[in-house]
């Protein structure tokens, strides 16, 4: 590549070498890379990066919880619950879990005894 090698010499002389810094071949000349210590950097950066992102949502969540904006979504989801609880339970038999409910074509849960009682006639 080099055609004297004095040449070569004074050029490695150019390039400064540290403990952190690696030395490439390319196709034209030799290149000396510092890529440990900025790709740490980086890595070191973007981390603590999503670390901040993560303490700013926990915090916009818990001051939205302070809210009324968030006593309404609190409020919003106790009802939803309630309502799920109450669709669970059968005046006659209780309260039954979602797997036993038989679903009637109009859309309303019934409880799998009333649908029996109601489909064969037999009273439990």
């Amino acid at each position: 590549m080099f055609q004297n090698n004095s040449l070569a010499q004074g050029y490695r002389a150019e390039l400064p070498l540290k403990r952190t810094a690696f030395r490439f071949l390319t196709l034209f000349d030799a290149r000396t890379v510092l890529f440990t210590t900025y790709m740490n950097a980086i890595m070191l950066e973007s981390a603590l990066f999503i670390a901040l992102l993560a303490v700013v949502g926990a915090l916009f969540v818990t001051a939205l919880r302070m809210t009324p904006f968030g006593r309404r979504f609190r409020q919003s989801a106790n009802r939803k619950r309630i309502d799920r609880q109450a669709d669970l339970t059968c005046p006659i038999h209780g309260l039954q879990r979602e797997e036993e409910l038989v679903r009637l074509p109009t859309g309303e849960p019934l409880c799998s005894h009333c649908y029996k009682e109601a489909v064969h006639g037999y009273i439990d």
